[in-house]
């Protein structure tokens, strides 16, 4: 059986590529620390360093990885964010110097969602990408839609983007291999070899899979079981909003995060009382109608440590939650809210069980209580299933 290795730097990216094993009838796992083992099947690692500056990104990658022989497995692969947020040229050339890859494969736009590069542009739905709602992102605001310039200058490697036709270089670097279709994306994934680290989005590792002969073979989750579930969303933009709205027409309570929650740490009213607060209601509403929103509704806040505290604010109430209340399908969405809800929980390994969608992953945490999760990216929508009521 194949045995491949993806090493992501956010959870619900990891968790989109394991989904995309277990559709491929791979046997796949997602742990957020480091391999010890090569197994059969999909090993996908979070090293959940989307957000750390790029000496740090590449520091952490590489710790991760630094006891796992590359040969060992049929397929590397890393998962980098699809429009290129994050530390890439970092993770991506720790990886090659750990792995002895003089040369880089990247393809992170995903097609099967509109998300295109040729000519060494990038597009989402015909869109230059400085011109969407990715301009605005909080951490990695869009500002260019030249790929080149999304990658950064490399002190140790030559960067080029190539049209579909053209051959790697001979004398390595780190290559973006421009694509607008599923067929090209294939293209790439056919100029790749054990001396080629290929890493990009979505798309890519399932054209690399069927390269491989692993092809979808399972159907997506067709309903949720049991009753109480709880959506889980950190954000504070239009999302958040819309989810509210969406929650409300379907007859799910939305809690949202009291304005006492955010007041500064160590004041003299400290939010520690407002999260309990919060928290118990959120369980009221979960005993009495099976199925409850926590939100963030409020502006996008500019501080520095904002995003930060809001995340860790979402954390303590859904820890709380949970230490009080059965849930039997708990549902994050976005990268950030579902690693910070993880990490106060201490679910470090878990196993994949099935997709509702694509990107849209489920999961059964190895630890006491087998807690169903349930996470996507935070620009994916939920699919209508999610919104049954379930007696």
């Amino acid at each position: 059986m194949l045995k491949a290795l993806v090493i992501a730097d956010d959870l619900t990216g990891a968790a989109e590529i394991a989904g995309i094993g277990l559709r491929c009838g791979l046997p796949t796992r997602l742990v957020r620390e480091r391999p010890v083992k090569v197994e059969p099947g999909l090993t996908v690692v979070d090293t959940d360093s989307r957000t750390l500056a790029a000496a740090d990104a590449g520091e952490k990658v590489r710790q991760f990885v630094q006891d796992v022989r590359g040969q060992a497995f049929d397929v590397v692969y890393k998962k980098t964010d699809s429009v290129m947020r994050g530390a890439v040229l970092a993770e991506v050339e720790a990886l090659m110097f750990t792995f002895g890859r003089a040369t880089a494969l990247l393809v992170p736009q995903n097609p099967s969602r509109g998300r295109t590069v040729r000519g060494g542009q990038y597009t989402v739905n015909d869109v230059p990408l400085y011109a969407t709602s990715f301009s605005s992102d909080p951490q990695h605001p869009a500002r260019t839609a030249e790929v080149l310039e999304l990658l950064g200058r490399s002190q140790r490697h030559t960067t080029s983007c190539l049209d579909p036709g053209h051959e790697l270089p001979p004398g390595g670097g780190i290559v973006i291999g421009a694509a607008a279709s599923e067929q090209e994306v294939g293209y790439w994934s056919d100029r790749v070899t054990r001396a080629v680290l290929a890493a990009g989005g979505a798309d890519f590792f399932q054209a690399n899979l069927k390269r491989h002969g692993c092809t979808p073979s399972k159907q997506p989750v067709k309903e949720l079981h049991g009753r109480v579930t709880l959506f889980v969303c950190g954000s504070a933009s239009d999302y958040a909003r819309q989810l509210a709205a969406r929650a409300t027409k379907e007859g799910v309570s939305v809690c949202a995060m009291p304005d006492d929650v955010f007041r500064e740490p160590g004041s003299p009213h400290d939010g520690q009382q407002a999260i309990e607060r919060w928290a118990t209601s959120v369980s009221h509403a979960l005993e009495t109608n099976g199925r409850a929103l926590v939100a963030i509704h409020r502006p996008p806040v500019r501080k520095s440590d904002a995003p930060h505290r809001l995340q860790s604010a979402m954390a303590d109430v859904v820890k709380r939650v949970l230490d009080e209340t059965k849930v039997e399908n708990l549902l994050a969405a976005g990268g950030a809210t579902a690693s910070a809800v993880c990490e106060r929980m201490n679910w470090h390994q878990f196993e994949v069980i099935g997709e509702l969608a694509s990107g849209v992953v489920q999961m059964r945490v190895l630890a006491p209580g087998s807690q169903r999760l349930i996470i996507k990216p935070g620009s994916y929508p939920w699919p209508d299933m999610v919104w049954k009521k379930r007696a």
